[in-house]
């Protein structure tokens, strides 16, 4: 008989949610990310026509109210977890059947599937850990976006993280100077992190007084 790691299945299950436990993985995530996602939101000036990308949507149920930010807001998500996409689509039907949002499955690899200058905003909480390359990834956003386009990253502080049991498995950590530089070597600009403070419930049940970051950044319109 073979003993799985708790921790290594716990993020294993974290990068890419499957399998009878992805429901619960995705409820769990909704809720403790849920002032992670709105801070990521609160940094992006979002107004009527924006077309916004999330990349790594989870369970998608904050999606309505993020369209109900603005009436023609167009919303674009990708994600490497069938599972996920599969609950999204369902908690978002009526808007996918309009037309404003649209979901796909992707591979993981960094390799964003819209042409250049697509979207004004970008936004992702708690996925670049599992970003196989960092720089081909942000450059893959900075030539979605529009000249002048938004960008929110949004990931736990580094040193609170590496604290956390299941970052031991997969995770790739890191400070907002870090991501800053690779974002300033990309060619962004109006480069601002944030640092905000909440108390949560870790993904291993334990309650946690987490330190968390959003980067934000600007794509340049002299590029």
């Amino acid at each position: 008989m073979i003993n799985k790691d708790p921790m290594k299945e716990l993020a294993s299950q974290l990068r890419c949610p499957s399998g009878d436990q992805a429901e619960a993985i995705a409820d769990n995530m909704s809720t403790s990310n849920q002032a992670m996602i709105q801070e990521a939101i609160s940094a992006l000036t979002l107004e009527d026509k924006s077309i916004i990308l999330e990349i790594g949507f989870g369970s998608g149920k904050h999606i309505a109210q993020l369209l109900d930010i603005a009436p023609d807001i167009k919303y674009h998500g990708i994600e490497i977890s069938e599972a996920m996409l599969n609950l999204a689509i369902c908690h978002n039907q009526s808007v996918v059947d309009s037309g404003r949002a649209h979901f796909a499955k992707v591979d993981g690899s960094g390799l964003i599937p819209y042409s250049d200058n697509y979207f004004t905003h970008i936004f992702s909480v708690n996925t670049l850990y599992f970003w196989p390359d960092m720089e081909f990834s942000l450059r893959e956003i900075h030539r979605t976006l529009q000249d002048g386009g938004q960008l929110a990253l949004t990931f736990v502080e580094k040193e609170f993280g590496s604290k956390l049991p299941f970052t031991q498995h997969g995770f790739s950590l890191y400070t907002d100077d870090e991501i800053a530089e690779h974002l300033y070597q990309i060619g962004f600009e109006a480069i601002q992190s944030m640092t905000y403070t909440d108390d949560t419930t870790s993904k291993d049940g334990t309650p946690v007084k987490r330190t968390f970051l959003t980067v934000y950044a600007v794509k340049s319109e002299h590029d």
